[in-house]
């Protein structure tokens, strides 16, 4: 089964540490990837889509920690096989819900 790329911002893949707490849980975890809209959190313990989240980092050149709210878009806490030659590590999708316009900006163009 294929899983259709569905997303409406340009993604960037980086490595970067992000403090994520829900009603659930705190994790401390590496963001893997971030676009304007969201970012892809690799992690085995996983909340279920729609729960709400919040969330703390720090992106690229920008020195304030950016804090934000968000939403589980998608998760899995086992690996996800997309196509033949691609497996999606575990992990959650969040939408950001809230973020400010100019960090979406400044993601944009990085």
């Amino acid at each position: 089964m294929e899983i259709q790329e569905r997303r409406k911002h340009k993604r960037i893949v980086l490595d970067f540490p992000v403090d994520y707490a829900s009603e659930r849980f705190f994790l401390l975890r590496n963001g893997k990837n971030i676009s304007a809209g969201g970012m892809f959190i690799q992690t085995e313990v996983v909340d279920p889509p729609g729960a709400k989240t919040k969330l703390e980092f720090y992106f690229l050149d920008l020195s304030d920690k950016i804090c934000t709210e968000g939403m589980v878009a998608w998760s899995s806490g086992e690996p996800i096989k997309v196509s033949e030659h691609e497996i999606r590590p575990a992990g959650m999708g969040i939408v950001f819900a809230g973020i400010a316009e100019r960090i979406k900006e400044r993601i944009e163009k990085a």
